[in-house]
């Protein structure tokens, strides 16, 4: 699932800049969890809560992936409301399936070896399903 994170009033920033939340990075992972207080599984519960630390990483991690550095500094000091998150699939607004098919479901490629996201309801629920390596298992 793609969130577009749209960034305004924000000088340098401004823009709509896309995240794929199917796949992190162990690092983003860590500077989301030490930025926010907020781990991989409990993504969807504090979306709805409203989480305004979450979506300032989500942010920040938006931005790195499309090359702009150095915006951590600003992106904290802006004022609150000024970065928001479109969870909305162009998949959900085209769909005319069945009743029966819930719209908005997806289900992505694993993120991590042993760990997959899953998104239903236009990402408004998700939930993150990992699994432990036997201790026996061949790790590289």
């Amino acid at each position: 699932m793609v969130a577009e994170i749209i960034i305004e009033d924000i000088p340098g920033l401004i823009g709509s800049y896309e995240l794929d939340l199917s796949r992190f990075t162990n690092d983003e992972l860590r500077l989301i969890k030490r930025e926010s207080g907020v781990r991989a599984g409990e993504f969807e519960e504090a979306l709805q809560a409203g989480d305004n630390d979450l979506l300032v990483c989500f942010a920040l991690v938006a931005l790195n992936r499309a090359g702009i550095v150095a915006a951590a500094e600003r992106l904290w000091e802006a004022d609150a409301g000024r970065i928001h998150i479109d969870l909305t699939s162009e998949e959900e607004e085209d769909d005319a399936g069945p009743p029966d098919v819930q719209r908005g479901s997806l289900a992505s490629e694993p993120a991590n070896p042993g760990s997959s996201l899953q998104f239903s309801n236009g990402a408004s629920e998700f939930s993150q399903e990992t699994s432990t390596p036997s201790a026996t298992g061949n790790h590289g």
